[in-house]
């Protein structure tokens, strides 16, 4: 959400060039190029989400990508939260290049943030708090959490 909200960046389809306006409450009205610039990937539904609620862009956003994953018929793949991650980037890095099969990724301290619209940290989502606790209570997003191996209780989410 603070991507589709950032004046500056993610910008990934002028739906002005194909003849579609969005109506997406809470973005169409608030930025000046709301009604025609789609930010980040275009789910194969997007078409059913162009008059909805920014929230319901982003969490069809989120669901989709990981469904796609999910149904891409990998025989194994190595699956680590984004919050492990933030608590202990070099063994998450080293577990990666391990299944992968490579050498030691260069020290995570040299690599420069990118495509962020602050530093990553933990807990961030509770600047949003009522609603993602209103998203988190969809089947569709409680099915994608579990199967994600998320805990369904908000007090154990970083």
């Amino acid at each position: 959400m603070d991507g589709w909200l950032d004046d500056v960046g993610f910008f990934a389809h002028n739906m002005e060039l194909h003849d579609i306006e969005l109506d997406i409450g809470g973005y169409t009205g608030t930025k000046e190029f709301g009604s025609r610039w789609w930010k980040f990937d275009l789910p194969p539904n997007w078409r059913d989400y162009i008059d909805s609620h920014l929230s319901e862009v982003c969490a069809n956003q989120w669901h989709e990508a990981h469904r796609h994953i999910l149904e891409g018929n990998v025989p194994t793949m190595l699956q680590i939260k984004f919050e492990d991650f933030l608590q202990d980037k070099e063994n998450q890095m080293k577990q990666v290049t391990s299944y992968l099969g490579l050498k030691e990724a260069v020290p995570l301290k040299e690599i420069p943030e990118v495509m962020c619209t602050e530093t990553p940290a933990d807990y961030r989502w509770r600047k949003r708090f009522d609603l993602i606790m209103h998203l988190s209570k969809k089947r569709k997003v409680r099915g994608m959490m579990y199967e994600l191996h998320y805990d369904m209780n908000h007090i154990n989410w970083r």
